[in-house]
């Protein structure tokens, strides 16, 4: 009996430090990023990648600087890696990216080539 309460007293706190990893990674992105990409066409080479939680799960939306927001799709978050999807006037454009001293540097794949991707945490 005394080996069961222990064994169930170590999943209690592992799945305890799983979820405050999780969470740590999440809130290396959590927050509104200005985003840059100077090789993309004017209307979409900058705007704002906003991260968020909802429901346990980090979401991400894409707002261009005319305001148009994109939901992003397939959403991947490992440590401080990311990857999603975002449909760019009915083309996929897959992003890639990672957080490093309070910036984002990435790559976006778009049916116009490979293309660089900045961005740095908005301050409003």
């Amino acid at each position: 009996m005394k080996k069961l309460m222990i064994l169930v007293l170590v999943l209690v706190c592992t799945s305890f430090g799983a979820a405050n990893v999780l969470a740590a990674e999440n809130s290396l992105l959590k927050g509104t990023w200005e985003y840059k990409v100077s090789e993309a066409p004017y209307e979409y080479s900058s705007g704002k990648l906003i991260f968020a939680e909802k429901d346990g799960k980090t979401t991400a939306v894409v707002k261009l600087a005319d305001g148009t927001e994109i939901n992003v799709q397939n959403l991947k978050v490992q440590n401080e890696n990311f990857s999603f999807d975002v449909e760019i006037e009915y083309n996929k454009v897959t992003v890639t990216g990672k957080v490093a001293g309070g910036k984002i540097t990435g790559k976006a794949d778009s049916p116009e080539g490979m293309m660089s991707i900045t961005a740095v945490r908005s301050k409003v």
